[in-house]
């Protein structure tokens, strides 16, 4: 509501002409009496007709007017005005509508209109143009065209006039030119210079290109962040070499989009490859390097900011790999930090973007404030004897060594400044926990950090927590690694393992908003009243390669032994007659009320280890009847295996039957509902009560109580145990619907194009590329409604293309 008093003017002007006695009758000694009730609810009418005339003048413009104007102005001027845009994308459609018009039919229109409409870079390319053919006499003449390969070779006019290729100078409809290397890997791309024969198929993404009527067009759907100056990773064995990760993973590096308005209209170009947000190639760098450093990635030298870009005779970059490596003098101050640019799907998790989008407002931050920059132990001196009430704002990008330990916080906000992205990395063994504990009714909000390396405890109590634009960083598995391990390590050796969120606090609200988390789950005696994530996305990697259980294991040794206190189930009562008289005792001692001892959790693992490696399999049908159980474990039930194969089979029964306990899943609570929006999940979910809308559920999904709850317009694991879903669709657990899995990689936990080609269950027309409510993809991003920008696109194409031809719709990343 605005803040302007007029309902308060109002409500006084008119209760002023009420007759007094009236007046004195109605008045009440606490509080007012019906007659001013009404009163107060007419003052807010007469406040709303007031602001309307009030904005009547701002009304009559496209730029000041209300939203809800936008389409009547638009049809004023007979706008095909694209409904599925946000109320910025209609405005900027009304508004350029002439503009639009005046300039129709060309191909510079039609690439600002996907920066306008789909709010990504494109190149239009007319495919007529590199078909192979025989020259007429109302070709332009072309003459010849020198190629040295020299890089201080004058341009031809026939390259500047587009007749041959800027690269492999190949003439318009000539036989190729192959010496040039960079030229010759474009070829099939939106920058490809040779000619083509005649391909009469309909266009599609790898087919059907070149004819005369087809005009590509290429769109780019990833999104490129630049990071301002932060932290490099050193490999300890390799002097003077770096990962630009702060969090010492090898990513490819991304050129920074350098296409803006001004790059438009009158001024338009067709763009070259190194304006576009594409992986930075490493022939593309040594062929243009002066226009990728330092705008799009540098290596900078200096103790205080501003730190100055040391140049390229000095720095050997590999960006394919994101690693660079110094050489001839050393920098000034013997310190580097470096400048890249990294690509991905949207604006989820830590990021160099404006956490104030999406209406979300930045939680209040309440004095005193204490600022962090400069990385290094800046972050552990600002969190040192905070006050109950407190904030500590990291000012950069810069990496941060461990905090310490909060305790007593009645309301703490930590947050990184806005459009930055302060990391802050644990590389201490065995591994480091970070608690924070709450007094009664307290708040906590983490706000723009990357938090990598430690498991993150909460702890007391809280009313609410609040986790927004973060990065737990979910680690990366190392199934590629030789030999296989359970997790990746960084370049410096540390290992790349999850960061897992422990509740064992009572918190009554925890919201997870656009962030990236690894696993979270409530801990005994740990509860969550009320779970709800959106537009998130949560994986939780294996944490065990099979064989006995070791003492990290046991993720919630408290929960197991209050399920084998009750021994209510046939599972329960087969383990409980199974453990030593020590370890019964151990149960019977825990108070469920309070966090497990460390012998109960030794006691514990000490006797599941003789039972799943006691020689004999623990699977029997009865047994496990109230046990979900993947298709992969029950097939290997079924089997006779015998020595590590049998062990590892019970192991993994036992996890699966005791998710919270023993296994690895992404979210386990035992109590309170889980509401889950436009979120991905990666890996099995164990809770107590599940909601899920516009959602991807890639493992199985267990719910106690799937009598309630909502699944809709969601993608969920075959054989998960939830509440009837509606207008969803069923995949294989684990399937692989996405592009990647590993974190780090621009295509994480994208859908694959293929995506549907895997669906088990949900009808005919079931789609997880198009299947959220409003016809976006399902999962976190379904936030930036691709499939849902296209069709606006289409449209605006079809009213503003030339005569003739035909779109072939390509989509590079």
């Amino acid at each position: 509501m605005p803040d302007d008093l007029f309902v308060q003017y109002y409500g006084a002007k008119l209760w002023s002409l009420v007759p007094a006695v009236y007046r004195a009758r109605d008045s009440e000694p606490v509080e007012p009496g019906p007659l001013r009730e009404m009163v107060d609810r007419i003052a807010a009418q007469a406040a709303i007709v007031r602001r309307s005339v009030d904005r009547l003048w701002e009304d009559q413009s496209i730029e000041s007017c209300d939203d809800w104007i936008i389409p009547y102005i638009g049809d004023l001027l007979a706008t095909n005005l694209v409904a599925a845009l946000d109320a910025r994308g209609q405005r900027l459609d009304v508004a350029k509508t002439i503009y639009y018009r005046r300039r129709k039919g060309t191909v510079g229109l039609l690439e600002e209109l996907a920066s306008d409409i789909a709010d990504r870079d494109a190149r239009v390319v007319e495919f007529f143009r590199r078909l192979g053919r025989t020259r007429h006499n109302f070709d332009p003449p072309i003459g010849p065209v020198p190629f040295f390969g020299g890089a201080t070779e004058p341009v031809p006019p026939a390259v500047i006039e587009g007749l041959a290729g800027a690269y492999t100078r190949t003439p318009m409809g000539g036989y190729a030119d192959l010496r040039q290397a960079y030229g010759a890997a474009k070829a099939h791309t939106a920058f490809d210079e040779y000619a083509h024969t005649a391909d009469f198929r309909r266009g599609r993404t790898s087919v059907g290109w070149h004819n005369i009527p087809k005009l590509g067009v290429f769109v780019w759907w990833l999104k490129t962040y630049l990071v301002g100056d932060t932290t490099p990773v050193l490999h300890p064995s390799c002097a003077g070499q770096f990962t630009f990760d702060p969090t010492g993973r090898e990513i490819p590096l991304f050129a920074r989009t350098q296409r803006s308005a001004e790059r438009f209209g009158e001024h338009w170009i067709s763009p070259d490859e190194w304006q576009l947000p594409v992986p930075i190639g490493q022939d593309l760098f040594d062929l243009q390097p002066d226009q990728l450093y330092p705008s799009s990635l540098a290596v900078l030298e200096g103790d205080t900011p501003p730190f100055s870009p040391m140049t390229l005779d000095r720095v050997v970059v590999d960006t394919e790999r994101g690693r660079f490596r110094l050489q001839g003098a050393p920098p000034a101050g013997d310190t580097v930090h470096v400048r890249y640019t990294y690509g991905f799907g949207s604006e989820i998790g830590a990021g160099p973007y404006d956490q104030r989008l999406r209406r979300a407002r930045l939680p209040e931050q309440p004095p005193p404030v204490r600022l962090a920059a400069g990385g290094g132990n800046a972050l552990s001196t600002a969190t040192t004897a905070l006050p109950a009430q407190a904030t500590v704002s990291v000012r950069d990008s810069l990496t941060y060594g461990a905090p310490v330990d909060v305790s007593g916080v009645d309301h703490l906000v930590v947050a990184g400044k806005n459009r930055e992205r302060p990391v802050v990395r644990w590389t201490a063994t065995p591994r480091p926990v970070w608690t924070v504990t709450g007094n009664p009714g307290s708040t906590l909000a983490l706000q723009g950090l990357h938090l990598a390396g430690a498991d993150i405890v909460l702890a007391g109590d809280f009313d609410s927590v609040l986790l927004r634009c973060c990065t737990l960083d979910p680690g990366t598995s190392g199934d590629r690694a030789q030999p296989p391990a359970m997790f990746a390590s960084a370049i410096d050796g540390v290992l790349l393992a999850p960061t897992r969120l422990y509740i064992e606090a009572t918190v009554r609200t925890f919201r997870v908003e656009r962030s990236i988390t690894g696993p979270l789950r409530a801990r005994t005696p740990g509860s969550i009243e009320r779970l709800q994530i959106s537009d998130s996305i949560l994986q939780a990697l294996p944490e065990s390669m099979g064989g006995l259980f070791v003492s990290s294991d046991l993720y919630d040794a408290g929960a197991l032994a209050a399920d084998l206190q009750n021994s209510s189930d046939p599972l329960s009562t087969f383990l409980r007659g199974r453990l030593s008289a020590a370890g019964v005792a151990a149960v019977d001692a825990y108070d469920p009320a309070a966090v497990a001892p460390p012998s109960l959790a030794d006691r514990l693992r000490q006797d599941l280890n003789a039972i799943i490696d006691g020689g004999t399999s623990i699977y029997e049908a009865a047994r496990f009847a109230g046990v979900r159980l993947s298709a992969k474990t029950r097939a290997l039930a079924g089997q006779a295996l015998t020595g590590a194969a049998l062990t590892d089979l019970n192991r993994r029964l036992l996890e699966e039957a005791y998710p919270a306990a023993l296994g690895a899943p992404a979210i386990a609570t035992t109590a309170g509902d889980v509401e889950l929006v436009r979120t991905t999940v990666l890996g099995r979910i164990a809770v107590h009560r599940l909601h899920a809308s516009e959602c991807v559920l890639g493992d199985l999904a267990v719910a106690d109580d799937d009598q309630h709850g909502c699944i809709r317009f969601s993608a969920y694991a075959e054989g998960s145990v939830i509440h009837q879903p509606y207008e969803s669709v069923a995949i294989l657990p684990e399937a692989p619907v996405f592009r990647t899995r590993r974190f780090g990689e621009p295509q994480y936990a994208r859908l694959r194009e293929g995506a549907d080609d895997l669906i088990v269950a949900g009808g005919p027309d079931g789609t997880m590329l198009a299947g959220a409510e409003d016809g976006s993809e399902m999962g976190a991003f379904g936030l930036e409604r691709i499939p849902v920008k296209k069709r606006g696109l289409r449209q605006k194409f079809v009213e503003y293309m030339p005569i003739g031809l035909v779109p072939v719709w390509i989509d590079v990343t």
